[in-house]
């Protein structure tokens, strides 16, 4: 029997830098035993994780400003405390990623635009710490890169060291308007998705469709809001004019 989950997240940032704190608590489970009886212990999961995030660009180191290079450089600091049933546990892991920028290509007539290449290496090291046993976390390493072809659509593509494999095309015929599509591998088989992608003043709606291997299809919708990308002057005059 499933109780009330409940998750929390707040979050600072600044200039190259960035703190987060999130929460996850599911709340009291009613357990059973073999037999299906209920047990006298309710069952519960949760943590706690605090992030500590920071980033450079080569444009804002002053001896490199200067030289033909364009690159972003990351990290993350992360602590988890883990509250599970009777046991309790703590630990600290790192992730740190590379970006760069590659000047503008051409293969044959097909100009390619806005190229970049990748990595990111997540839990480079650490673990959860229980009174007798760890938990390690799970290392990964992926690389990446993506293209804009003549100005039409975007091409990615990356690889997980482990072995799986994402590609994706977006198209936008107008700035406010995109189609996506892409493929990935996964245990069971391949996985295709496809999704759209509108954004007005500020307000960005995406969909997705992914097909199911051996369950059916899922269905992802998300809402968010760019606060750059919203006139609070037209906000500021209709109310204005709704108000007496």
């Amino acid at each position: 029997q499933p109780g009330l989950l409940s998750y929390g997240a707040v979050d600072l940032t600044l200039p190259n830098w960035g703190l987060g704190v999130f929460t996850l608590n599911s709340g009291d489970i009613q357990g059973y035993d073999d037999s299906g009886n209920p047990t006298s212990t309710p069952l519960s999961y949760a943590n706690t994780a605090v992030m500590l995030g920071f980033g450079m660009s080569s444009k804002g180191i002053p001896f490199l400003s200067r030289l033909p290079l364009d690159f972003s450089l990351g990290g993350r600091f992360k602590y988890l405390a883990v509250t599970d049933g009777d046991a309790t546990g703590s630990g600290f892991a790192v992730d740190l990623a590379y970006r760069m920028s590659l000047p503008n290509l051409r293969i044959g007539p097909i100009p390619l635009r806005e190229t970049a290449l990748g990595v990111s290496m997540t839990n480079l090291f650490g673990s959860v710490n229980y009174p007798e046993h760890s938990d390690p976390f799970g290392m990964g390493i992926r690389i990446g890169g993506a293209t804009s072809v003549s100005n039409l659509a975007t091409l990615a593509l990356d690889l997980d060291l482990s072995g799986t494999v994402h590609f994706g095309v977006e198209y936008r015929p107008v700035r406010s308007f995109a189609v996506r599509g892409g493929v990935f591998n996964r245990k069971g088989g391949v996985a295709l998705t496809l999704g759209l992608g509108i954004e007005v003043q500020g307000f960005i709606l995406d969909y997705a469709y992914v097909t199911g291997s051996g369950l059916p299809g899922s269905h992802r919708v998300s809402l968010s809001i760019d606060f750059s990308g919203i006139d609070l002057s037209a906000f500021g005059r209709t109310f204005r004019r709704i108000l007496p």
